[in-house]
């Protein structure tokens, strides 16, 4: 259960914070286009539904606690926490931990002799550039847990539309790679393991789209939401653990904002 409630509150940081970006009056997680920054407090409970390309995986709907916390110099979404180096009206580069997106509970599938993929707690660098023209964002983090010992880097790039002063909606597109030991640990199969053939997919992509939108009821409530699908590349969908080459989420919540 911790494992899905943790899912769900990566999804709901994923949704909240790049709506957010959206808005009139910040860009990407807090970071102003006008005005002075000021600290910002908000909580909530979401309810993530996610689908994995995992075979015999039993995937579930979970209710999760939302926690968003952004000042001048930290910030914290969801299950990641970053140190703002540099911060302008367009800009922000921040040193970061954060807990991977991508796990295995072998509890929930029904393929006997696998083994548990657990997140991997990861440190790294976040930028983001807001223009005219749309919402950049770039990460590279590497796993200090010991689990899968990998990297990863992300890039996405998002246009909001404003529906209205109070309705915001932004679509995105992404692509995610992963090195040869974090895509090996969480969609190869070892030699010791039971059940399925051996095998290693090496470095690997994942490439998607998401649709992020958020609503203002008034200056303390919001409510948000949105989707996201992932397509994953010839090496990953050629892994015995998995049965399909798509991965999908959805999410819905609502935040209140204490200031």
């Amino acid at each position: 259960m911790y494992k899905k409630i943790l899912a769900a509150a990566i999804g709901a940081a994923l949704i909240h914070t790049s709506a957010s970006a959206a808005s009139i009056s910040a860009s990407p997680d807090g970071v102003p286009t006008k005005g002075a920054q000021k600290s910002t407090l908000a909580v909530g409970l979401g309810v993530a539904a996610p689908s994995s390309a995992y075979r015999s995986y039993d995937d579930s709907t979970s209710a999760v606690p939302l926690v968003f916390f952004n000042s001048k110099n930290f910030y914290f979404e969801g299950f990641e926490a970053g140190y703002k180096v540099i911060e302008n009206r367009s800009s922000r580069l921040s040193v970061i931990l954060m807990a991977g997106s991508e796990e295995f509970d072998a509890g929930d599938s029904d393929i006997d002799g696998l083994d548990d993929r657990d997140r991997s707690f990861m440190a790294g660098v976040r930028y983001r550039y807001m223009a005219k023209w749309g919402i950049v964002d770039a990460k590279v983090a590497a796993d200090i847990s010991d689990e899968s010992e990998g990297t990863i880097a992300r890039v996405s790039y998002g246009y909001p539309f404003h529906i209205s002063d109070r309705f915001v909606v932004l679509p995105r597109g992404f692509v995610k790679w992963m090195s040869s030991d974090y895509a090996d640990y969480y969609y190869g199969v070892s030699e010791d393991e039971g059940g399925l053939a051996a095998y290693a997919p090496g470095s690997s992509l994942k490439y998607g789209a998401e649709l992020l939108a958020t609503y203002e009821i008034n200056k303390k409530w919001k409510v948000l939401g949105g989707g996201r699908v992932s397509m994953l590349d010839s090496d990953l969908e050629d892994s015995p653990m998995l049965d399909d080459d798509m991965e999908s989420m959805v999410f819905a919540g609502v935040t209140y904002s204490f200031w």
